[in-house]
């Protein structure tokens, strides 16, 4: 009503209307696209993330391996976690030193899939995983997983996104996200996106990739 009243004023027709709503949108999709794009660049993190030790002052390159949207709550006596989907992944490329390094082939994209785990300290217990996504950047996952509630008090989740490898090669961890649970409202869902770090730079344990 007052935005067309508004956008009538400087268009002469329901054609010139029309117009002045697409480009409108256009330009907030656009913008939404910029924040996104600068938030990977900055220090913000998804509600009850664990960062690295000396997060603040970290530079950005090789920290970030892409970020992964989560759903969590605590319902009829069980914490769901959606594993909705990922975006900007990297591929993981091992030298013949045995390095890691990160990498953007875009004509061979990752086979992924998502582990997780509930952590007391450095006791990892309760291994849950998605099925694997072919060859992209950008997958969808769509899992719920499941744990009962009462394992969750006090605990961290361990979220992994890991690159499935060819038949003699150990699949790789892309990255990963640590999330306090005690420092989410579980009662409530909390639908939000995580950073995925480098492997081992919140915690440096040892590793699986069954």
């Amino acid at each position: 009503g007052s935005r067309k009243s508004s956008a009538a004023s400087n268009c002469e027709s329901d054609d010139d209307i029309d117009r002045y709503f697409t480009l409108s949108k256009l330009h907030q999709q656009e913008q939404d696209k910029i924040n996104e794009n600068n938030n990977v660049q900055t220090h913000t993190v998804g509600p009850g993330q664990v960062t690295p030790r000396n997060y603040e002052n970290m530079i950005n390159d090789y920290i970030y391996m892409g970020q992964i949207q989560l759903g969590l709550i605590v319902t009829k006596g069980l914490l769901e976690i959606d594993v909705i989907c990922a975006k900007g992944l990297e591929r993981v490329i091992i030298d013949n030193d045995n390095n890691h390094h990160a990498a953007r082939t875009d004509d061979i994209p990752p086979d992924t899939y998502v582990k997780t785990y509930l952590r007391t300290g450095t006791r990892r217990v309760q291994k849950r995983k998605t099925a694997t996504i072919k060859a992209n950047y950008n997958p969808e996952y769509h899992a719920k997983l499941k744990y009962n509630a009462c394992n969750v008090m006090g605990r961290r989740l361990q979220v992994t996104v890991w690159q499935r490898a060819g038949k003699f090669e150990k699949n790789q961890c892309i990255g990963e996200a640590f999330i306090q649970l005690d420092n989410l409202t579980l009662t409530q869902h909390t639908l939000a996106w995580y950073k995925l770090f480098r492997e081992k730079l919140v915690e440096s344990e040892f590793y699986d990739s069954s």
